[in-house]
């Protein structure tokens, strides 16, 4: 119960105000022009699982009027799976719009050859 309230406590901050260490380093972008980038400073290991900063950026706006996410991943490297555990979504004067936290028990998503997970996964495992 403890470390469900502190994980909480600690992803509500970091999602309300900007990372402290922040070098976002451009990824890949999208068929879509959504440009994806890591914070190589957030990259914290623990085993095989690597936790950290993800941001995707539209050139333009979507119909709800968000034009980023930042996104709290967990990766694992040997399984090539990834969890999310935080999004806050931004809006285009940079104000946060939303955000959603995720339970420790979220099943892992896994990519395929040629995609952004995959694109992540090599910047991140290397």
């Amino acid at each position: 119960m403890l470390k469900s309230l502190l994980f909480a406590l600690v992803i509500s901050i970091l999602t309300s105000l900007p990372a402290l260490a922040e070098n976002w380093v451009l990824v890949t972008r999208s068929r879509s022009d959504v440009d994806y980038y890591i914070d190589t400073e957030s990259i914290q290991a623990s085993n095989s699982t690597y936790l950290f900063w993800q941001m995707s950026v539209r050139s333009e706006p979507d119909e709800t009027g968000i034009v980023a996410e930042k996104s709290y991943i967990s990766m694992s490297c040997p399984l090539r799976g990834f969890r999310v555990k935080a999004i806050a979504r931004f809006n285009a004067q940079g104000e946060l719009v939303n955000r959603e936290e995720f339970s420790e028990n979220e099943p892992l998503q896994f990519f395929t050859s040629d995609s952004i997970g995959e694109a992540l996964w090599k910047s991140v495992c290397k």
